[in-house]
C-alpha cells in the first residue's frame, strides 16, 4: 500500500473523508494506529480492492473466508477479529468520518461479538454478525422510530371518545365489530400472506419511520383483499406529509391510519419513492392533494383478545401492524427466536405481521422487517407465540 500525504488517509479508514490540512494532527493518530496494526501491516502490504472509488486498504485486515459460525466469535484471535470487521464493512458498505470513529466502532464491534456468542447460548435461534453490529444498543435503539407510550394514549382516548369523533377518526372499537368480523372465521393451523398481500421487503435506513413501514404494509393488505390490487404504498409520503407524526423522528401506525383516512388515500410507491434512508431525514411534503382512485382504506381498529383473535384476523383480513422490542433483532439470523432478552413494557419497533406457523412443535408469528433483505431470514423475522411474543399481542392494529 502506498500514500503520498496526509490526504490519503482515506487508505487507512476504508472511507471517505473530508480533507486536512497537511501537517495536520492526524499525524500522530496514524502513528496509534500503525502501532497498533503494526503486525498486519508490516507483514503484507497491499492495495485492497476498491468499492466505486473508494479504496478499502485498512488497519483491520483484507477480505477472507472465515465463517464467523465456525467458533466462538468473541474467543477469536485478534487478526481474526480485524478481518471480519474488514469483512463487516465491505459487505455493508461502512464507512466512517475518521479513524478515531472508526477504532471506536471497532471496539463495540468486538464487544457485540461476545453478546452475539451469548445470545446462541441461549435459544433456538441465530445469532450473527449483522449491519448492526458496530452500534451499541443506545445507538440502535435509536433507529427505531416507534412511540408506543403515545400509541396507547392515542388508543385509550379514541376508546373513550364520542361516536362522533371515533367516526372522524376512523376509529371502532375491537369489542363492537368483533362478531362481524370474525362471523364464521376459524383460523387454520398456519397462515402466509407473503405473495399474495404483501410487497416487497424495504428498508427504512437511518430514518425512524419504522411505524410508516408498518402502517403501508397493513394497508397494502387491505387493499389488495378489497380490490385485487397488491400496490406498493410510499412510506416516503407518511414520512414527510403526515403532519400528526414525527417523521424519521419517530411516529405511531394508528395516527397514520387517522391521517390518510382525513386526507383521502396514499400516494403509491412509484408516485412518492423512498429517500429518507441514508440522511435519516424527512423530507417537505410534495403533495397537495390525491387523485380519487387513490389507493385508502376507511377505518381502523385495534385487535384484542390475545392470540386466538390476532389469529383469526390474520386469517381472514390480513397483515396487521403490530409493536416489539428490538432489542433481541439487532444480531437476528434464522430460526425462532424465543425472546429471551427482550425489554418487556419499552416496544419500540413497528413491524408487520403477515402470518404464522409451527416448527418442532414451536409455534412462531411471522413478521416483515424493514430493515432490507440482508438483515434476518431475507428480511423477516420468526418469533415464538410463547409468553406474548415480545409485544406482538400489546398493540396489533389493522386498517379496515
Amino acid at each position: 500500500m502506498t500514500y503520498q500525504n496526509i490526504d490519503d488517509r482515506a487508505t487507512l479508514l476504508g472511507g471517505e473523508t473530508s480533507p486536512q490540512p497537511r501537517g495536520s494532527s492526524i499525524v500522530p493518530r496514524i502513528g496509534i494506529a500503525l502501532i497498533i496494526g503494526s503486525v498486519v501491516m508490516m507483514a503484507a502490504m497491499y492495495v485492497a480492492p476498491t468499492m466505486g472509488n473508494v479504496a478499502l486498504n485498512t488497519i483491520f485486515g483484507q477480505a477472507s473466508e472465515i465463517d464467523p459460525a465456525a467458533v466462538l466469535l468473541g474467543a477469536k484471535s485478534e487478526d481474526a477479529k480485524k478481518t471480519m470487521f474488514f469483512d463487516f464493512k465491505i459487505k455493508h458498505g461502512k464507512k466512517y468520518s475518521s479513524l478515531d470513529q472508526e477504532m471506536e466502532k471497532y471496539e463495540v464491534f468486538k464487544s457485540n461479538l461476545h453478546k452475539i456468542d451469548a445470545m446462541n447460548g441461549k435459544g433456538k435461534a441465530r445469532y450473527a454478525i449483522t449491519k448492526f453490529s458496530d452500534m451499541t444498543e443506545e445507538e440502535f435503539t435509536s433507529i427505531n422510530g416507534l412511540r408506543f407510550k403515545e400509541t396507547v394514549d392515542h388508543v385509550k382516548r379514541l376508546h373513550a371518545a364520542s361516536p362522533e369523533d371515533q367516526a372522524a377518526s376512523g376509529f371502532t372499537p375491537f369489542e363492537e365489530i368483533q362478531d362481524e368480523l370474525l362471523e364464521g372465521v376459524k383460523a387454520s393451523d398456519s397462515v402466509d400472506w407473503r405473495g399474495t398481500a404483501v410487497t416487497s421487503v424495504k428498508d427504512q435506513g437511518m430514518c425512524g419511520d419504522c411505524w410508516a413501514f408498518a402502517a403501508c404494509g397493513d394497508m397494502e393488505g387491505t387493499w389488495a383483499l378489497t380490490t385485487g390490487q397488491l400496490v406498493d404504498l410510499s412510506e416516503q409520503y407518511l414520512t414527510d406529509c403526515d403532519s400528526s407524526d414525527n417523521g424519521c423522528s419517530g411516529g405511531m401506525m394508528s395516527s397514520a391510519y387517522e391521517w390518510v383516512i382525513k386526507n383521502g388515500g396514499m400516494q403509491t410507491l412509484s408516485e412518492y419513492p423512498f429517500t429518507s434512508g441514508e440522511s435519516g431525514k424527512e423530507g417537505v411534503c410534495k403533495v397537495q392533494g390525491l387523485n380519487s382512485d387513490n389507493p385508502t382504506v376507511t377505518g381502523w381498529t385495534m385487535v384484542t383478545g390475545g392470540a386466538a383473535n390476532i389469529k383469526a384476523m390474520l386469517a381472514s383480513k390480513g397483515p396487521i401492524s403490530v409493536a416489539v422490542n428490538a432489542v433481541q433483532m439487532q444480531f437476528y439470523d434464522s430460526g425462532v427466536d424465543e425472546a429471551n432478552y427482550c425489554l418487556w413494557g419499552e416496544l419500540n419497533h413497528g413491524v408487520l405481521l403477515v402470518g404464522y406457523g409451527s416448527e418442532n412443535g414451536q409455534d412462531y408469528w411471522i413478521i416483515k422487517n424493514s430493515w432490507g433483505t440482508s438483515w434476518g431470514e431475507k428480511g423477516y423475522y420468526r418469533i415464538s407465540m410463547d409468553n406474548g411474543a415480545c409485544g406482538v399481542e400489546e398493540m396489533p392494529m389493522k386498517s379496515l
